[in-house]
């Protein structure tokens, strides 16, 4: 009550009989009196709303208002907040707009006010879905990575989707768009074929698809090359996965390995005809990448001296690896030549490993003069003059051995090389043999004087490509070790060299 009510009440009591009489303009003291203090008390307010339910109801995807009947209220607000598309007028209070999502029974409290005093109000809003709800979602029916492989998997959808659950969980590295139930990320660990069912909501509906995800294991090939195979030759890796290999080339073994694995190449069957051996280099190691540096090396035996090491290439040729030094009082360089295994006229047997047939003679030249060597006593062998020939050049030019063709007659100081005497410590100097050398070899009681890896070379004159003079050139006698001269006109054996 306020203080000019308080006091006009107090004057009523005071003159509650005495007043009556009084008039003022025709009205009674007390009359006046009660009808301002009527006007001075504050009556209780009568501020009230209600909504046409406290059941409110709206469907998703369509647009509809509720509005309440109210009195003496100036501001409404509302808690929580509403769904998203939906909004509440502050002056009127009417809630309207169009539902984005479904949502089930949600109580709400509305509060109405004025400048006095406020009321509230509890409501219950229920969202339904669209009715015309199309949501859809498939995958295609399987999918395969490996690992590292980057992911993205795209479905097909209708609808508003607002979730997306997969079932099991993604592998690993793989995530679910919440939105659009797309799948990306890193495929990390390899795994067989894994159903997966996906679904995806829309608030009232869902649909589901379900798809396979294999991840593949990176896998790294593992292979290198061969060489010196004569026949052929069985590896392994990891003791597995035979491979049967009967040329020299590049190889690759047929079953790939997992990256981060191990791998370990052996000789599993040795070649055998011609009996050889082949060895690894590079044999085992961890696979981060495809390996292409494991090297089989092969050959049919080996026999090393001083000033070389002769070994048998399984495929009619002997390589000779010199040893660069002075050799029979003449210097040599590091190099590597191959000699035929046989002697011409003999053919090499890829079953024995050995020589058949005829030892043939060819002559130097086919007159005593110069005209197969320059023209003059030192000139080149093969540069012909005045009509001359040789059948020593023409055998070893027109040879094909090995799959090689660029052969030709050794020089004496390559043909010298071949010389083992009984002391094999050095070969003989020129005009000596391995008796008289000064190099003291030893005698010729092993004969001939070559090595072993060379079979069926008969004791005899071999025709060297260097010319003595217009009418002797260079050869070499594999009874006892002679370095020795004979007319070029002599029919000798022959070696042919590349």
């Amino acid at each position: 009550m306020t203080l000019a009510a308080r006091t006009i009440a107090l004057l009523i009591l005071l003159c509650t009989a005495s007043c009556q009489s009084i008039k003022i303009e025709g009205e009674s003291l007390l009359e006046a009196a009660v009808v301002r203090f009527l006007f001075a008390i504050e009556l209780p307010n009568s501020i009230s709303f209600s909504y046409p339910s406290t059941e409110l109801e709206f469907v998703q995807g369509e647009n509809s208002t509720s509005s309440p009947d109210y009195n003496d209220i100036t501001s409404f607000s509302i808690s929580p907040d509403l769904p998203d598309g939906l909004t509440i007028d502050s002056a009127t209070g009417a809630i309207s707009g169009t539902p984005t999502a479904s949502q089930s029974r949600t109580e709400y409290t509305i509060t109405g006010r004025n400048s006095n005093t406020s009321v509230n109000q509890t409501i219950y809003i229920t969202i339904s879905g669209s009715s015309s709800s199309t949501l859809s979602l498939s995958f295609a029916s399987s999918y395969s990575y490996t690992t590292g492989d980057s992911v993205s998997i795209t479905p097909t959808t209708s609808g508003t989707i607002t979730s997306c659950t997969s079932s099991p969980s993604l592998p690993s590295g793989l995530s679910i768009d919440n939105s659009s139930c797309a799948i990306s990320g890193t495929a990390n660990s390899s795994q067989s074929a894994t159903t997966y069912t996906v679904s995806a909501s829309d608030g009232s509906s869902t649909a589901t698809a379900s798809f396979t995800i294999t991840v593949n294991a990176t896998t790294y090939t593992i292979g290198g090359s061969i060489s010196g195979l004569g026949s052929s030759v069985v590896l392994q890796n990891n003791a597995g996965d035979d491979l049967t290999l009967t040329a020299d080339g590049s190889f690759t073994f047929t079953t790939p390995i997992t990256s981060g694995t191990t791998y370990s190449i052996t000789v599993l069957t040795q070649p055998t005809s011609p009996t050889g051996t082949c060895s690894v280099t590079n044999a085992s190691g961890t696979a981060t990448a495809n390996v292409t540096n494991v090297s089989i090396s092969c050959n049919c035996g080996t026999q090393t001296y001083p000033w070389v090491t002769f070994t048998d290439s399984c495929n009619g040729t002997i390589k000779l690896d010199v040893t660069a030094g002075t050799w029979g009082l003449e210097s040599y360089s590091a190099t590597t030549l191959y000699y035929m295994k046989c002697s011409h006229g003999q053919t090499w047997d890829s079953s024995t490993n050995g020589c058949t047939g005829v030892v043939a003679d060819v002559n130097f030249c086919d007159q005593d003069d110069n005209d197969c060597n320059g023209g003059t006593d030192t000139g080149t062998f093969g540069s012909f003059s005045n009509g001359g020939t040789s059948s020593a050049y023409d055998t070893c030019d027109a040879l094909t051995l090995a799959s090689n063709s660029d052969w030709r007659v050794p020089t004496r100081d390559e043909l010298r090389l071949l010389v083992v005497c009984d002391t094999p410590t050095n070969i003989p100097e020129n005009n000596t043999h391995c008796g008289t050398s000064t190099l003291s070899l030893g005698g010729s009681t092993t004969s001939p004087v070559i090595s072993t890896l060379f079979p069926s070379t008969e004791s005899a004159d071999y025709w060297s490509a260097t010319s003595i003079s217009s009418t002797d050139a260079w050869g070499i006698h594999f009874g006892y070790g002679g370095v020795k001269n004979d007319s070029k006109t002599s029919g000798d054996h022959l070696r042919c060299i590349r």
